[in-house]
């Protein structure tokens, strides 16, 4: 290729690098953001874990049929938040990718264009 063709190239992939650089910022935002709330939750359910297993022994001798229900209940809210928390994060990330796609379908078109 010219020299030519070969600073064009140059100049727009530099432009990609600027164009996306907001977008992988925002994803690397996210991410943190994500491994945080993780990280926070993650923490709650082990206290809360400690918190019920302190209170289910205290009240094993009232029968274990009793516990098994609070324990299932729980259970089952616990499953529910995390779902809902994975849910809004993939949402995060696809919206993201969204916005980040058509940035390098352009690209792609250029450098297309180019050969």
């Amino acid at each position: 290729m010219s020299e030519k063709l070969q600073t064009y190239i140059h100049e727009v992939q530099d432009q990609l690098k600027q164009q996306v650089q907001p977008y992988i910022q925002k994803k690397r935002s996210l991410q943190h953001q994500h491994q945080n709330e993780r990280g926070r939750l993650q923490q709650k359910l082990e206290e809360r874990w400690q918190q019920e297993s302190i209170h289910r022994s205290q009240r094993l001798p009232r029968g274990f049929k009793g516990i098994w229900f609070r324990i299932a209940g729980k259970y089952q809210k616990v499953r529910d938040q995390k779902q809902q928390l994975i849910e809004r994060q993939l949402n995060q990330r696809q919206r993201l990718q969204a916005q980040i796609q058509p940035v390098l379908q352009e690209h792609k078109q250029k450098i297309l264009d180019l050969r």
